[in-house]
């Protein structure tokens, strides 16, 4: 249940433990997210993805459980931790937004987003 912080439009939820969330830098985030999204077949295997624009990362909700390696820059926020979301009472927040929320109840799986992540920065470098 999200919190509203007193005097702006953002609300902060507590992520870790049963609700992991991997936090990515922009550079890497958001072109791996339209690179998903581009294909049908991925697009139903991600979940939330939030941006908060000041630190410049994406946040991917994952499933619990044992994610492999995630590239140089990224962190999965096992225990528990504050994420800054918009205020789902305000009509815009300039903090944070939310890229994608799926039409059902989805968690993206946290080695498949490994693999995309690896993927787009080998893409990358290349």
């Amino acid at each position: 249940m999200p919190i509203p912080t007193r005097g702006t439009r953002t609300a902060l939820i507590t992520v870790g433990g049963d609700r992991p969330v991997v936090r990515v830098p922009d550079a890497l985030g958001l072109p791996a997210l339209a690179r998903l999204l581009d294909e049908e077949a991925d697009r139903g295997l991600v979940g939330p993805v939030l941006h908060h624009r000041p630190s410049q990362v994406t946040y991917w909700w994952v499933r619990p459980g044992s994610s492999g390696s995630y590239p140089d820059g990224c962190r999965l926020l096992a225990t528990d931790a504050l994420v800054v979301v918009p205020d789902p009472h305000a009509d815009h927040c300039a903090v944070a937004s939310w890229l994608f929320m799926p039409d059902r109840e989805v968690l993206t799986g946290p080695a498949w987003l490994a693999a995309a992540l690896d993927a787009e920065r080998t893409s990358t470098a290349a």
